[in-house]
C-alpha cells in the first residue's frame, strides 16, 4: 500500500535533488567567474552576474575549501577578496 507519507517523502527527496542540482550549477558559474576575474568580492560577483549577494555567498560557503581568501581594509571597511585555488569536485552535501 502506498501511503501519503511515502508520497511526501518521495516528493521531498526529489525536491532536494533538484535544489542540489541547481546549487551545483550556481557553484560552477561562480567558480568560472573567479577563474576569469580573480580577487573578486562577493559584491563584485553578484553585481557582474546579476544575482543577489546571498545567492553568491551561499555558493562561496559551499566551495570555500577550494578558495583563497584575502582580507584588506579599504576606506575603513573590510574587503574580502576570493581567488579560486584549484579545481576540486563540488560537494553534494551542504
Amino acid at each position: 500500500m502506498f501511503t501519503l507519507t511515502k508520497l511526501a517523502t518521495k516528493r521531498t527527496e526529489k525536491a532536494t535533488e533538484k535544489r542540489m542540482e541547481m546549487a551545483r550549477e550556481v557553484d560552477s558559474i561562480v567558480i568560472q567567474h573567479l577563474k576569469d576575474k580573480p580577487s573578486s568580492t562577493i559584491y563584485d560577483i553578484s553585481k557582474d552576474l546579476g544575482w543577489t549577494v546571498g545567492k553568491v555567498q551561499g555558493s562561496i560557503i559551499r566551495i570555500k575549501d577550494s578558495l583563497v581568501v584575502e582580507d584588506s581594509v579599504e576606506n575603513g571597511r573590510l574587503k574580502r577578496k576570493y581567488d579560486f585555488l584549484v579545481e576540486v569536485g563540488i560537494k553534494d552535501g551542504f
